[in-house]
């Protein structure tokens, strides 16, 4: 998956502001306040939403502005995607915008396929409920299609796995800034390695404590596995 367009139309303080991301590799730096947080904040929303809790934190600063953002993405199988989200009423619509697709966009579709969405109107794939907090069979047909589309469903592992962290740049030799380059894209290796498994247990803990799962079997071998991992 990735990421190719984020629009935020109303999300702490940034008001209609647009930041496109390069077909490889974004490195996003600045000054204190400058709303990196806020940015990278803000992609995840995007996907996962925000639970009641953090949403006064992120609410526009202007009371005139939609609280949503869009986010463009590609999959690994070739498919462009548009998602919009409202982030105060956890609404969400996804279109399939593959006929869109123009320079990098279209990198690693064939040209015949390209020419056979050319001209086609996008296809509404979701509209509905996708509220972090909920457990409607909206919601439940949103994170079907998140897991095809990241290959996960859960925001927490795809903090400590797909996404990146952020740190500070402040060494000035080019060996250091290598190093901490590297660093920001996979995080220090042991750190990483028992923030995964801790996600992953908290989210097997979750499913155990759904309503008539009971001792799921399949769920008892994971957690097994995990006490190997550790």
């Amino acid at each position: 998956m990735r990421i190719d367009k984020l629009i935020i139309h109303g999300f702490g303080k940034f008001i209609e502001r647009e930041f496109t991301f390069g077909s490889n590799f974004s490195l996003i730096i600045g000054d204190n306040e400058a709303g990196k947080s806020t940015l990278m904040k803000a992609i995840m929303a995007a996907f996962f939403g925000l639970r009641t809790s953090d949403s006064s934190r992120w609410k526009p600063w202007s009371d005139y502005q939609d609280f949503a953002l869009t986010a463009e993405f590609a999959t690994s199988e070739g498919q462009r995607l548009r998602l919009r989200r409202d982030l105060a009423t956890h609404q969400a619509v996804v279109e399939d915008i593959s006929s869109e697709m123009s320079g990098f966009y279209a990198d690693g579709i064939s040209r015949k396929k390209q020419q056979d969405l050319a001209g086609k109107e996008p296809t509404l794939l979701f509209k509905g409920d996708a509220n972090p907090g909920g457990r409607t069979p909206e919601k439940a047909r949103y994170d079907e299609l998140l897991h095809s589309w990241l290959g996960l469903a859960d925001d927490e592992l795809f903090r400590h796995t797909v996404y990146v962290g952020q740190n500070e740049l402040v060494a000035l030799d080019k060996h250091d800034i290598v190093e901490r380059l590297k660093s920001l894209i996979s995080g220090p290796e042991l750190a990483s390695y028992q923030a995964v498994l801790a996600a992953l247990e908290k989210r097997l803990d979750g499913l155990r404590r759904l309503p008539g799962r009971g001792r799921d079997r399949k769920i008892e071998e994971l957690v097994r596995g995990l006490a190997r991992k550790r």
